[in-house]
């Protein structure tokens, strides 16, 4: 039998209410309904009933602030920047009002970022670092600056979205790296990194240590962003994956999981392109089952199968590149494995998938049927794939 991953949710070992307290509370609603028993029908109390809510927002406007939360924004917003913890805000709806200022939020992503960014601003992951003065360290793991943890959870925040992304890239190169080359380019890897694209990025530029150009962030993106939607890209012409969070920096869930809107895939293009990739240990986290609901999103759900999504969390173009590192069906249990090449068999016998889709479905089976071994699936039913 499949084991489920164990987690922990919040509240469920909370302690029982005492004997006392019971009796107490049952004694206090028995004095009420006495109390409403011989009120007159006339009386100001009942032609003034509210609503429940209205009782208790009453209540709480009326029950006395903590001397935490009397504390101003600018006390509160030095004491979040040093403890970095987000179970500040979430302290109360007053405190996580006063830190909600988009100042703020700015000051706490880049508390969370700066040393990474200050250390490969411009830098792509599969290059040396020989051009920058501040990154003398190889890449992916031995001397990268930065907090995973503080990024992950960052990234996995609601108001995290593109638009705060890259306004906050842009607003960080502004006031840090104003001197500094942005290696921007789509070239071979290993070849040196001296083309940098226009503001429009409709001619490229050569630049010089003398004469940086201007980084824009929405600029550069989107240049990406559209390269890499165009099938099928050569791979000397992707997108080359930056340095932009640590490479320990995880994944948010909802984005391995899916279903993906547009603003989805744009946020995990650009967390994928910064350099969260699986060929560390980042995606160890994802729990089978997160991956599963991921590739059954991707490819047995979806209308069509969603190549991009799965080229941005594995690093490759589509399944019959294998170049990337096929994180998501590691160590599957057979008995999934078996149940997800059933509905790819289905799909393929009654589904009106094109050729090239129906191609993408049996790479995808033959994929999971080779992250089992041989044991293990011959323990399960037996299976059939067209």
């Amino acid at each position: 039998m499949t084991r489920l991953t164990p987690i922990q949710i919040r509240g469920k070992r909370k302690p029982k209410p005492t004997t006392a307290r019971t009796t107490s509370a049952l004694v206090t609603q028995s004095s009420k309904h006495h109390l409403q028993d011989h009120v007159p029908a006339d009386s100001p109390s009942q032609r003034t009933k509210r609503s429940l809510s209205d009782a208790l927002a009453h209540r709480k406007m009326m029950r006395p602030r903590s001397h935490i939360e009397n504390l101003p924004v600018e006390v509160l917003e030095l004491i979040l920047l040093y403890c970095r913890s987000f179970a500040l805000p979430r302290a109360s709806q007053l405190i996580g009002a006063k830190l909600s200022g988009k100042a703020t939020l700015f000051k706490l992503f880049f508390a969370a970022f700066h040393e990474t960014w200050h250390q490969g601003f411009g830098e792509t992951a599969d290059l040396p670092f020989i051009y920058n003065v501040d990154a003398r360290n190889p890449f992916p793991l031995r001397g990268r600056q930065g907090d995973p943890e503080l990024q992950t959870e960052m990234l996995s925040l609601p108001w995290v979205d593109l638009n705060f992304l890259l306004e906050a890239q842009q607003l960080w190169a502004d006031k840090y790296a104003r001197d500094r080359i942005y290696h921007h380019w789509m070239g071979r890897p290993g070849s040196r990194p001296n083309i940098y694209h226009d503001e429009d990025h409709t001619s490229p530029a050569a630049i010089s240590e003398t004469r940086p150009s201007r980084f824009d962030a929405r600029a550069c993106f989107e240049a990406d962003y559209h390269a890499a939607r165009i099938p099928p890209m050569d791979w000397v012409m992707r997108p080359k994956r930056m340095m932009d969070v640590h490479p320990l920096t995880r994944v948010p869930t909802r984005l391995i999981t899916g279903p993906w809107t547009e603003e989805d895939r744009r946020r995990l293009f650009w967390i994928t392109r910064a350099g969260a990739t699986g060929h560390t240990t980042a995606y160890n986290h994802a729990p089978w089952e997160t991956r599963v609901e991921g590739i059954r999103n991707m490819f047995i759900r979806a209308p069509e199968p969603d190549d991009f999504v799965f080229s941005c969390l594995t690093g490759t173009q589509n399944l019959s590149d294998d170049t990337g590192d096929f994180w998501l069906y590691d160590e599957l249990p057979a008995d999934v494995v078996g149940d997800m090449v059933d509905e790819i068999s289905k799909r393929l016998d009654w589904g009106d998938d094109t050729q090239e889709s129906k191609e993408t479905l049996r790479r995808t089976s033959l994929f999971l049927r080779g992250s089992v071994s041989r044991s293990e699936w011959r323990r399960a039913p037996t299976r059939r794939v067209q």
